[in-house]
């Protein structure tokens, strides 16, 4: 009697609960994370941001590159002893590279070479027997240093590394953030298709029952055995059924449209298998309260650079000459004609960058600042006790609340069952039987999404991190 009971619920549309499947190594859902993190733009990008700045920190000794500067010219004088002429008088050409260090150092070295022409008789015409060349070779270094380095401010590193690896940092995080609202908007998606699936299959059985209930009232009320106002009820009832209907198929596929954006094309069938048996956080620690704690560490890094570099630099300079006896020929002789050699030593302080109105900009620009990391940090500190206070509350209100669904879900099959065999044995009508078997089936469907809820809730308390 019992499978002659199953087999006439069955026929009339209604399923019994079906057993847990068993998760798999993967569920669903962590393949639809995977699908996304693949494709979706937002974490496309973030991932080459993070490659944009390691290859930056790779290559960060171009910081300091290395500059050469070359240059060559000649001079020319004018003659009119005896006739007016113009001679050439001095060439000259230097070569000069500078590097800068961190701390605000900067060295630069310089070779310099002079030919001078002159007339041994400043009162004859340039003439072969009266012109005298003078060579006069020379090196020069030079180092300034700003009287305010990162070292002497307390910092251990140099700051313009610090800051590529800030801005490394942050890359990644931002790169976390984009995947985790990625994963927190299919999962969002993932549960709401889920729980409209379910409402629209029971508003479609809702609504055949309804339409079968308002035909054999509109037939009494034909025979007379029923009342115009009972007739109008039941419509109204299945025109309500229907609206219910058509809002959870556009719940439903509107969530359905925002999976396909995000992981592509799923079949729709799969997305009611298990859900994922572990809830564990996938990411690390609070990701907007380390986004700014990084942005107050850049902050106070940019701070310390903008000193160093508008503080006033010691120079010091050193050159070396020698300047060869004149000769009547051009070639130089360093060793027969050796002349005076002459040095310079020289030491001066820049005050270029220094400037009371920018120090005292600078100042308050960066307090503004940091204030205003301090107080979002603080916000965001309030913001994380607040979910979890709210994420506690709704786990609390679901194992509650999935606790009495599962309880009057067992009573209404009980019922149902009941009901069935009465009409078997013909004590009620099919209508009283699918009645039963309807509200079975209501708290099935109730049953199951507060199971969901019940896990989307516990997961959002574990990645509220």
């Amino acid at each position: 009697m019992t499978g002659k009971i199953l087999h006439l619920a069955l026929a009339a549309g209604w399923s019994l609960a079906a057993a847990p499947v068993p998760a798999t190594a993967e569920s669903v859902l962590e393949s639809l994370w995977q699908s996304g993190r693949a494709q979706y733009s937002r974490t496309v990008t973030a991932a080459l941001d993070v490659q944009s700045a390691e290859s930056a920190l790779r290559h960060k000794g171009a910081l300091y590159p290395v500059s050469l500067a070359t240059s060559a010219d000649s001079s020319v004088t004018h003659s009119s002893f005896t006739h007016s002429t113009w001679q050439g008088a001095d060439t000259h050409a230097d070569l000069s590279v500078t590097k800068p260090f961190p701390g605000g150092l900067k060295a630069t070295a310089a070779l310099d070479y002079t030919i001078s022409r002159s007339a041994l008789n400043p009162l004859e015409d340039f003439t072969r027997q009266n012109t005298a060349y003078q060579h006069v070779p020379a090196a020069t270094l030079a180092l300034s240093q700003s009287l305010r380095p990162f070292w002497l401010q307390g910092m251990r590193s140099d700051p313009n590394t610090t800051l590529l690896r800030n801005a490394l940092e942050q890359k990644k995080i931002a790169q976390e953030a984009a995947d985790k609202t990625l994963v927190m908007d299919i999962t969002s998606q993932f549960i709401q298709f889920r729980q409209n699936e379910r409402l629209a299959a029971l508003a479609e059985k809702k609504l055949a029952f309804h339409e079968e209930n308002v035909q054999a009232l509109q037939e009494c009320f034909s025979s007379g055995e029923s009342r115009a106002t009972d007739v109008w009820r039941a419509d109204e009832e299945r025109w309500n059924c229907r609206q219910s209907l058509d809002s959870c198929l556009k719940n439903r596929q509107a969530a359905y449209e925002a999976l396909n954006l995000y992981c592509g094309n799923i079949p729709a069938e799969q997305l009611m298998g298990a859900l994922p048996q572990n809830s564990v956080p996938l990411y690390a620690d609070n990701i907007a309260g380390r986004m700014l704690q990084s942005q107050l560490d850049q902050l106070k890094t940019s701070d310390v650079l903008a000193k160093q570099e508008s503080a006033p630099a010691l120079a010091l300079k050193g050159a070396v000459a020698e300047y060869t006896t004149p000769a009547q020929t051009l070639a130089p002789d360093f060793t027969g004609s050796r002349g005076n050699v002459g040095w310079s030593f020289t030491v001066a302080l820049d005050f270029s960058n220094l400037g009371r109105h920018k120090g005292k900009l600078r100042k308050e620009q960066y307090n503004a600042a940091r204030k205003s990391i301090e107080v979002q940090l603080e916000e965001n500190r309030r913001t994380q006790e607040k979910n979890r206070r709210l994420y506690e509350c709704l786990v609390r209100t679901y194992k509650e609340k999935l606790q009495k669904s599962e309880e009057i879900c067992s009573k209404r099959r009980r019922y149902a069952e009941a009901v069935q065999q009465e009409f078997a044995d013909g004590g009620c009508s099919r209508l009283d039987m699918l009645s039963a078997w309807n509200e079975y089936e209501t708290a099935l469907c109730t049953q199951q999404n507060d199971s969901d809820l019940l896990w989307y809730y516990t997961w959002l308390k574990t990645q509220n991190n």
